[in-house]
């Protein structure tokens, strides 16, 4: 399996993105982006997560958002802003990453 992974984010670039988002991230979430702000499954194109908060046990995954990336359909804030919407009904939800079945256009 291959992974692409982003450039990790400094603590000015996450409280930039803390501010713009207008929430504060948890710790876990702010560890994950200062080391790899982001990555994609390259190949295959997804992968299986053990997760046990779900029916059958695991997630397919096909990547986690990052900031400031240069590829769009991975950009945190440009998936947020185009889809957020969808899920209104969900209070101070934030997408974070996309499975497989996830087709992004723009």
């Amino acid at each position: 399996m291959s992974f692409a992974i982003e450039s990790g984010l400094s603590p000015a670039q996450i409280a930039a993105l803390e501010e713009q988002i207008q929430h504060i991230l948890p710790a876990g979430y702010t560890r994950f982006l200062s080391q790899y702000n982001g990555f994609y499954v390259a190949a295959p194109f997804y992968c299986n997560v053990p997760f046990d908060r779900v029916d059958n046990g695991d997630i397919d995954l096909t990547c986690f958002f990052g900031y400031e990336v240069s590829n769009k359909n991975h950009d945190l804030l440009a998936i947020n802003d185009e889809f957020l919407d969808e899920i209104n009904h969900v209070q101070n939800a934030l997408l974070i990453g996309a499975d497989p079945a996830t087709i992004f256009t723009f």
